[in-house]
């Protein structure tokens, strides 16, 4: 048995004999320039232990044999490798709360790693650096116990000069799975433990630099800064300091250490800037990145070096599905590109320091960032019989014995990382309530940096409670509204800037919501903007039982609790292929604005909505499309446009006479040369308009009159080889022919949908198991036209009927199958998720052709990053694979579609004028009962449902309800398609 002091069980002790917080730096040796710094991630020896009591009890001696241990990556998750088993929760505690304490059986990892140590190191001083261990640490060195500490997304570091000899080396160190720091790491994802972030040596002269700290001031037009460099040193030192641009040396100094910078070149996220600053002593030398800017609040609005900026921001946490929360600096570099790619600029750390590489790629492609401490105690509000109490919040938060901890992981955040420019933000950790000992952090973050605002959400909940805000910088809230942000924006009495840390929860098929908080955020200086939550989807990689890859989330791994797919709520799945949620999120957050002005002609304004660049390498791709095959198209470039400002343009468009469908105007911003985060021909952004052209239907060619007959309870149509069949016994089309069979199955009425991780509103509606009732039918003969006419309802067991509706189906006579509906919502029903009409074709209809909304899936509220077009596809391609099924792939604004096999037969539907449609091999039943998509029962025949409209997506799986405007909730309308045999 492993027998450790219980320093894990005492919130007081917070660290045992580790090195003071300092600001990140990589020194190099002045002789040779070679780092000083030694990787010690690698191979290492590793013993799970399910607790103590099998742990080896003198694992850490130097002489001990490990030899039969087995081998781990470090840096790793143990989950990630096998040991333990996966587990996810949102804010429940994954064990009893009962703080300080821990669970008896506590799971323990033993690490053993041997590592040399020069002559030179020798003569220098070594520390040893662990830059994330989940939940706490033991530490040892040849046997000889160095020190401890939580905290397990900061930075620890231990100087281990008097336990190192030249030679071979032996480190040990002890992780526990839960320490009490677990109580302040509550998030919202998947629980790993182990050395999950990179371990390294530092070697340091005697004499040497401890921390530095940056002061920056600027000349009120900002065409001139003052760079002040405080050091602490452990003895007086000989410094020289030199500071560079990214291609000369500018200014040198050798005592004070101040920089006085004319011309100053500044640092944004669209220009991030970075000058050098050398300090070099007798022995070492250390590079520093500068860059120049200045954050500031302004009575109520947030400003970067002197302007009113937006953050177009998302919540990332660090997530893989195969390394778990391990992630390599060519992953985060690869998230980081993905991201500004779709013009985002801002992250929040959600919830806890990143690593410093984060820090590092920030500063040099451009961020705004929102560093976040490591607290999160959100299980508070349901340690009692109340399922979620407000008011047990706060309750860590105001116990003296955690004073000492909240103010030890904020104080280490800031100190680590005070000198990176892309902290523009300090966060004091989320979902923890709001009390004394936040309160104190914040005091004290306040004093020693006044160059950044504090924000810290659960402070917006204390307004009645009288507790101290005044060092709050700006407010922010969760999943309010677009109305409540402007109410905040438009109310005197409120006088801070405003931000959504949390915004458009983008849990599957969503978010839909993002252009209306845009809409308002731009409208208003205090609105600062938000961060979506969240980036990816979090799930874990593993193999099917059939052998085929998948991806799990909360309870598929038989652990309790779990809070199930609560944890893939992002806008890429987890490998980082982007969702279409992050393709609208891109069209949202779009760095330029196009308005028609006079739209005929070819006139619109540009407006940049960069705040400090211009529009510079920026050229206007453009083309005409009529029923979207393309007649016209040039190229414009607008260099020169200043941030914040708009220019009206002339495009020499040229309008046809007319159009079978529409005319469109697509207008796409690209970066013909591209840029340092993005490849030639990049868009940037893109704006359609509907050009005034007449609009006339193609002469369909005539049809003889069909030759009607009975055929016991069916009606039946012969018209040149076009065969149609109508049951008046269930009021369903039950027959298409046109020398093939065009359905399978009748068709039927449909008035729900696959549900949406947003759709929990209609869980226990009964929608999915509607039935069709049929209380009369007739046929008549009017104008030339043969109507056959059926009153329905469709109604579920148990309730009233959800809808009752005339359908009328007319035969043209150009051969169109015209349905004309009237339909009438019970009272009872607040909104239905659809009204349409579903067609199962047989085997073989694989090809669609659409005019509408695309590539990607479109809804009333998720279209404005698609294009309307003409599309040609096929099924399997228009099916959009969530890793929680759900609806999928349908198509808003639609005017026509085929659906065809290879010999080009099949069905074409015209809108009268537009619908919304679906075609899949997957039936709504089938991905309404699927979990996982290796469950799905894939279908050889193909749905195609046409709706007269589908609800919005939105966010409501954890942000408001859908807005009213993207419900179907008319409780009386018609609706009028076509359909022709081909």
């Amino acid at each position: 048995m492993l027998n450790l002091p219980k320093y894990y069980e005492n919130s007081e002790i917070t660290t045992i004999n580790t090195v003071p917080a300092h600001s990140f730096f990589k020194p190099y040796s002045k002789a040779g320039g070679k780092p000083q710094i030694t990787s010690l991630n690698g191979v290492w020896k590793f013993k799970y232990n399910t607790d103590l009591t099998g742990a080896d009890d003198n694992f850490y001696a130097a002489d001990f044999d490990a030899a039969a241990w087995d081998d781990l990556v470090v840096p790793s998750c143990w989950q990630a490798n096998g040991y333990d088993h996966i587990q996810y929760t949102n804010y429940r505690f994954p064990f009893p709360f009962d703080p300080p304490y821990v669970p008896t059986g506590n799971p323990v990892g033993c690490y053993v790693r041997d590592f040399m140590i020069t002559k030179e190191q020798i003569e220098g001083d070594t520390f040893i650096s662990f830059d994330g261990v989940n939940s706490c640490l033991f530490l040892w060195v040849n046997g000889d116990f160095v020190g401890f500490s939580k905290g397990s997304r900061l930075t620890v570091e231990y100087n281990i000069t008097e336990y190192i000899h030249e030679g071979s080396n032996r480190l040990a160190a002890a992780v526990l799975k839960w320490c009490d720091g677990s109580y302040l790491e509550d998030q919202d994802i998947f629980r790993f433990s182990g050395i999950f972030r990179d371990v390294y040596l530092t070697t340091r002269p005697d004499k040497r630099i401890v921390d530095i700290d940056l002061k920056q001031s600027f000349a009120d037009d900002f065409s001139s800064a003052r760079l002040e460099v405080s050091l602490i040193v452990n003895t007086e030192l000989d410094i020289k300091a030199t500071l560079t641009e990214p291609d000369s040396i500018i200014l040198s100094s050798k005592k004070e250490i101040v920089f006085d910078v004319p011309d100053v070149e500044l640092w944004s996220a669209e220009n991030p800037v970075l000058y050098t600053l050398t300090l070099e002593t007798s022995d070492e030398i250390i590079e520093i990145p500068v860059g120049f800017r200045k954050v500031e609040i302004c009575g109520d609005v947030f400003k970067i070096n002197g302007k009113a900026v937006k953050l177009k921001g998302v919540n990332r946490h660090d997530s893989s599905p195969t390394t778990g929360q391990t992630l390599t600096p060519e992953f985060i570099e690869a998230e980081l590109l993905l991201m500004k790619q779709h013009n985002i600029n801002a992250i929040r750390t959600s919830h806890y320091p990143n690593s410093p590489v984060f820090y590092e790629l920030c500063d040099r492609i451009g961020f705004y960032v929102i560093e976040e401490a490591d607290i999160e105690s959100h299980g508070t509000v349901c340690f009692k019989d109340n399922p979620y109490s407000i008011k047990d919040f706060s309750h860590l938060t105001n116990l003296p014995e955690w004073k000492a901890a909240h103010l030890d992981r904020i104080a280490r955040m800031y100190e680590r990382d005070k000198s990176h420019a892309c902290v523009i933000m300090w966060s004091l950790g989320n979902e923890s309530g709001y009390g004394e000992n936040h309160i104190n952090a914040a005091r004290w973050l306040h004093e020693e940096d006044l160059s950044r605002p504090i924000h810290y959400e659960g402070s917006a909940w204390i307004y009645h409670d009288n507790l101290d805000i005044s060092m709050i910088g700006v407010i922010s809230r969760m999943y309010s509204t677009p109305s409540e942000i402007e109410e905040y924006a438009t109310t005197d009495e409120l006088t801070k800037p405003f931000i959504l840390c949390e915004y458009s929860h983008a849990m599957g098929n969503g978010p839909g919501d993002v252009h209306d908080y845009w809409d308002i955020i731009y409208k208003h200086d205090r609105l600062m903007g938000g961060c979506i939550w969240e980036w990816c989807d979090h799930a874990i990689k593993k193999t099917a039982t059939d052998g085929s890859e998948m991806y799990i989330y909360g309870g598929d791994s038989g652990e309790y609790p779990h809070d199930g797919n609560f944890c893939m709520d992002g806008l890429v799945y987890p490998d980082r292929t982007p969702h279409t949620g992050l393709l609208e999120v891109k069209a949202v957050y779009k760095p330029l604005r196009f308005e028609a002005v006079d739209i005929a002609k070819g006139i619109i304004i540009i407006t940049n909505l960069y705040d400090f660049i211009t529009t510079d390498g920026v050229v206007l791709h453009w083309n005409v499309e009529i029923d979207g095959e393309n007649i016209q198209s040039g190229n414009l470039t607008i260099a020169g446009i200043k941030p914040h400002c708009s220019e009206i343009i002339e495009l020499p468009v040229q309008l046809p006479g007319q159009a079978e469908m529409k005319c469109m105007l697509t207008i796409s911003a690209v970066l013909p040369d591209g840029n340092t985060w993005a490849k030639p021909g990049h868009e940037l952004y893109f704006k359609q308009f509907e050009l005034p052209v007449m609009v006339a239907k193609a002469e369909k060619q005539k049809c003889e009159n069909p030759d009607f007959s009975w055929k016991d309870r069916y009606v039946q149509a012969v018209c040149n080889d076009k065969f149609f069949s109508f049951d008046t016994f269930t009021g369903c089309l039950t027959d298409l022919k046109y020398n093939i069979d065009l359905i399978a199955t009748p068709c039927e009425f449909i008035i729900t949908r696959a549900l949406m991780d947003n759709d929990k509103q209609w869980d226990n509606m009964g929608l999915h198991h509607i039935k069709q009732k049929l209380y009369s039918s007739d046929f008549s003969y009017i104008e030339d036209i043969h109507v056959l006419t059926s009153e329905i309802s469709l109604g579920s067991a148990g309730r009233i009927p959800a809808v009752k509706a005339k359908v009328e189906y007319f035969l043209e006579n150009d051969g169109v199958i015209r349905f004309k509906i009237h339909a009438i919502v019970a009272d009872c029903i607040n909104y239905l998720p659809r009204f349409g009409m579903k067609f199962t074709m047989p085997d073989g209809f694989d090809n669609v052709t659409y005019w509408g909304y695309g590539s990607q899936e479109s809804y009333i509220d998720k279209h404005h990053g698609c294009k309307w077009g003409k599309y040609d596809t096929t099924v399997n391609e228009l099916f959009e694979n969530y890793l929680y099924p759900q609806e999928n792939g349908s198509h808003y604004g639609t005017t026509r579609l085929t659906v065809t096999n290879r010999n080009g037969h099949g069905l074409l539907f015209e809108g009268m004028p537009e619908f919304s449609f679906n075609v899949s091999h997957y039936s709504v039943e089938a991905i309404q009962n699927a979990k996982h998509p290796n469950e799905l029962m894939r279908s050889d025949e193909t749905f195609v449902i046409i709706d007269y409209k589908m609800s919005g997506c939105g966010s409501n799986s954890c942000g408001p309800a859908l807005d009213s405007k993207y419900r179907l909730d008319e409780k009386e309308f018609t609706f009028e398609f076509g359909v022709r045999m081909i």
